[in-house]
């Protein structure tokens, strides 16, 4: 059976009916897509600027390591510097040293053979003086 046009009509603003909330539920879609992309570039110029201000940082801590690293470089040289003087003038006191005890450990030498030397000469002394008579000199 053939449609009546009251039919057609009423299928057609079925039909359009259809397609008017299809166009306002796409109008929605669109325009949450439209405010998710101006989100969306929001937060990526927002994420532009952290980057920015985080390359700074790194670019400053880059130069802050190198500063620090310089400033190490320099302490070791002079603490190298440093440590060499101090070695020749403590091996210099040592050999000074060295020299004082050397001149103090043969002045001990000569003076323990004198004291032996006296020791000795006063044994011999008494030993002859004890078989001499001494009463036959008075």
């Amino acid at each position: 059976m053939p449609e009546t046009p009251n039919q057609k009509l009423n299928k057609l603003q079925s039909e359009v009916s259809d397609l008017k909330s299809s166009v306002e539920y796409n109008k929605l879609l669109v325009e949450r897509l439209d405010r998710a992309i101006e989100k969306i570039s929001e937060v990526s110029g927002n994420i532009s600027k952290l980057l920015a201000v985080h390359e700074t940082r790194i670019e400053n801590q880059d130069d802050n390591i190198n500063v620090v690293h310089k400033r190490i470089s320099e302490l070791r040289d002079d603490l190298g510097h440093t440590m060499e003087r101090n070695y020749d003038s403590i091996v210099a006191e040592f050999r000074a040293m060295k020299d004082m005890f050397h001149k103090h450990e043969k002045r001990i030498a000569m003076l323990e053979r004198w004291k032996y030397g006296v020791v000795l000469s006063a044994g011999v002394i008494g030993f002859l003086l004890s078989k001499v008579n001494i009463s036959t000199f008075f």
